[in-house]
């Protein structure tokens, strides 16, 4: 097994076995951690024809990719912070830390490949420092974002 540095890679996983599976899986979560992204949920039903993936950005941000069994498939945005707000009556205040959620949009596919590739193109755009030329140079896998220009 590999070992990760926490300070390095402070959200990328552990493998549990040395099986390719679980290497792809922290491969990808240290390619996102590079990217200032983690996965909180990957929901994928490859019976079914279904997934859902939920990505996070440090600041709040979170990306979700959501394919039916139809085909169909959706990447939503949000924006999850708090915001501290001032609650009761005049003699009788306190400040509390509210939960927000914004709604910063949504893109509808036709299929899970165009959407699959809309979701890498958003992640690596929005990506915080210099993560896209780290994955170039320490030699990650890249992926084909536009296979028309082949």
């Amino acid at each position: 097994m590999t070992d990760i540095k926490r300070d390095v890679w402070c959200s990328a996983i552990e493998p549990v076995l040395d099986s390719p599976s679980d290497l792809l899986a922290q491969r990808l979560s240290r390619s996102l951690a590079v990217l200032g992204w983690r996965c909180l949920q990957a929901d994928i039903d490859v019976d079914a024809h279904a997934a859902r993936v939920e990505l996070k950005r440090d600041d709040g941000r979170i990306v979700t990719l959501d394919i039916d069994r139809r085909g169909r498939a959706s990447i939503t945005r949000e924006h999850h912070g708090q915001t501290t707000v001032t609650i009761g009556r005049r003699g009788d205040r306190c400040l509390v830390e509210r939960s927000t959620v914004r709604f910063l949009g949504r893109s509808r596919f036709t299929d899970a490949r165009e959407a699959v590739n809309a979701l890498v193109a958003y992640v690596s755009d929005n990506s915080t420092g210099r993560g896209a030329f780290l994955l170039c140079f320490k030699g990650f896998p890249t992926i084909d974002v536009d296979p028309s220009k082949k």
